[in-house]
């Protein structure tokens, strides 16, 4: 009996030695455990259904639950977790995986500790596994938002979405986020997520979980985007900088080209807007420099002379939108041009590009698609203008060449309703390749402009 007695206590020693990083009460909890077991020696644990185990580490995903028998030639005669809340162990052996991490399942066959450790797994990410709770180590992608750059309103709320494939991770670790503004005089974030709007200008949200973070880029927008050329400056869905500058068509500032830009100059002006942000070789770029240089190098010189040299002012036809989709992508600035569409896929379509960060170039006309009535709301024929963003708050961000009475004056930076737009848009009939306008039918529909990677 003493022998016996001698040998638990060696044993004891040696777990001891393995739990080194156990707190004092453990130990002490595990030496009345195992001592008790000693003097109960009639205790022995035989699980009649039981998983035979021989790998050192058991995977598990949370809720789930084994049977365990570790093959030593006998029994095991008790069972401890170095960590219940992760993985905890009856007395029979029945395993339990209560939460996402790592845990050692410590038991004895005849009187010799013997360990397994058990990684537990989230159960609706089974690749996400963690050493402690508070320590997550996670795939880079781990987490996602659906919200990689955002437009708001001054004063204007909203809570940033995690995509969904990160969804069950930040709801089940929602109070380990971490929230954090660059700029928290611009744009302020709580710890739910929930961005406010402060004044104009830009910042970055990142959230971060574990060893992961995301960030949402966010730009707040106010009525200050007045005069002759403005510039707008916002943040990408990369975190780039990009800058476009709005033009007023007839300002009167472009020489040689005044009178032309005055009459016709919306697509060439969208043009230059839409180039200088994309291309930094572009960064700048007038409207004027347009005509003289990417609009005549890119189409032929027969069409260039006819538009600015032979024909008369009221006779010259401006760009049309094959002719600015082909300039933009032998500029080096990819884009795709969707001539024909129903209002509902175009509505989608555009909102979801929109929400990229990227821009599209459209058309309207004076007559209203729904109502069948010409009015002078954009235009009193045809007009070319950009789409910059859609805000948070439903609107979107138009770029518009012309002053509106209706619209504080000179503003080069509008927020709309899209309906407003789209009720003036239209798709095309025909497929002409014409570089300049040559009618309706061909020269509908919209352009989604993508940035270069």
């Amino acid at each position: 009996m003493q022998e016996r007695l001698q040998e638990h206590i060696l044993h004891l020693r040696r777990f001891s030695m393995f739990s080194k990083n156990t707190s004092t009460t453990y130990k002490y909890f595990f030496m009345f455990v195992f001592f008790s077991l000693f003097l109960w020696q009639s205790f022995t644990i035989k699980s009649e259904a039981s998983e035979i185990i021989t790998d050192p580490a058991i995977s598990m995903t949370v809720g789930d639950t084994k049977n365990l028998y570790f093959f030593h030639g006998d029994s095991a005669s008790a069972y401890f977790s170095s960590n219940p809340d992760i993985a905890s162990v009856t007395t029979g052996g029945v395993l339990n995986a209560n939460d996402v991490g790592s845990a050692e399942i410590i038991y004895s066959v005849h009187g010799v500790f013997h360990q397994r450790k058990i990684n537990v797994a989230d159960i609706e990410n089974p690749s996400f596994s963690t050493t402690q709770t508070e320590n997550l180590i996670l795939p880079d992608n781990a987490l996602t938002t659906t919200d990689s750059v955002l437009f708001m309103q001054k004063k204007d709320s909203y809570t940033i979405q995690f995509s969904s494939s990160s969804q069950a991770l930040a709801t089940r670790y929602k109070g380990l986020l971490i929230w954090k503004s660059d700029k928290p005089n611009i744009v302020r974030v709580d710890s739910n997520g929930k961005v406010t709007a402060l004044k104009k200008g830009s910042a970055t949200i990142t959230c971060s979980l574990g060893n992961v973070s995301c960030h949402t880029y966010v730009n707040v927008i106010t009525d200050s985007y007045t005069g002759k050329a403005t510039d707008f400056s916002m943040l990408t869905a990369t975190g780039k900088q990009r800058t476009y500058r709005l033009f007023k068509q007839n300002a009167h500032n472009y020489p040689r080209y005044d009178s032309y830009l005055a009459w016709h100059g919306c697509a060439t002006c969208s043009l230059a807007t839409v180039l200088g942000a994309y291309n930094d070789n572009y960064s700048g770029i007038l409207p004027s420099s347009v005509i003289d240089g990417v609009e005549k190098q890119f189409t032929s010189n027969k069409d260039w002379t006819r538009e600015h040299v032979n024909r008369s002012l009221r006779g010259q036809m401006p760009l049309s939108l094959y002719g600015i989709s082909s300039i933009l992508k032998s500029s080096g600035v990819d884009n795709n041009y969707v001539r024909t569409y129903t209002d509902s896929e175009a509505k989608d379509d555009i909102i979801s590009h929109l929400k990229t960060g990227n821009s599209i170039i459209f058309e309207v006309r004076q007559k209203n698609s729904r109502t069948g009535k010409r009015t002078k709301r954009w235009t009193n024929s045809y007009h070319t203008m950009v789409l910059l963003g859609v805000l948070t708050n439903g609107k979107v961000l138009l770029c518009d060449s012309v002053d509106r009475s209706w619209y504080n004056g000179g503003q080069r930076l509008k927020i709309v309703d899209l309906s407003d737009i789209m009720e003036y848009m239209f798709p095309c009939t025909s497929f002409s390749e014409s570089m300049y306008y040559n009618g309706a039918s061909s020269d509908g529909g919209y352009i989604k402009i993508y940035e270069i990677s």
